[in-house]
């Protein structure tokens, strides 16, 4: 029996032994060699991730530039519709076609009472014609 202790020990011992073996040592060369290809490959992967975020962003500025341009070129569509002289645009409210429709809409409701309160203030009536049945015109020419 204590000879089988003793080769459980020694058979301990030498796995021990065969395990320490196995790990293996590395020379500063070699050291340097596997640092060097790893850093190798994370600095390609940061260029990489680089160039795809520039070429994001190239692609958003171009898509900002079209949406710009298309939004232009409806606001001209839409005061050419509305026949509004195209300098005021910058006096208008213009972020989007939604907007554009709406200060076109009010623009035009304020030139129109403003053209009704001119023909009014150069006849002195309405603009439907000579005012109310009883007015002192139609007294005069008897109509």
């Amino acid at each position: 029996m204590e000879d089988n202790n003793k080769n459980t020990l020694e058979q301990g011992e030498n796995t021990q032994e065969v395990e320490e073996q196995k790990e293996k040592t590395f020379t500063q060369s070699e050291l340097d060699e596997i640092i060097k290809k790893r850093l190798g490959r994370e600095r390609a992967k940061q260029e990489q991730e680089q160039n795809s975020n520039i070429a994001l962003t190239e692609l958003e500025q171009r898509e900002k530039e079209l949406a710009r341009r298309e939004l232009e070129l409806n606001i001209k569509e839409q005061f050419a519709k509305a026949d509004v002289p195209i300098e005021l645009k910058d006096a208008l409210n213009c972020q989007d076609v939604e907007t554009v429709t709406n200060s076109l809409r009010v623009l035009k409701e304020y030139v129109k009472s403003i053209s009704n309160n001119n023909k009014r203030l150069a006849t002195g009536m309405p603009q439907g014609g000579l005012g109310d049945r009883n007015s002192d015109l139609r007294k005069a020419f008897k109509l």
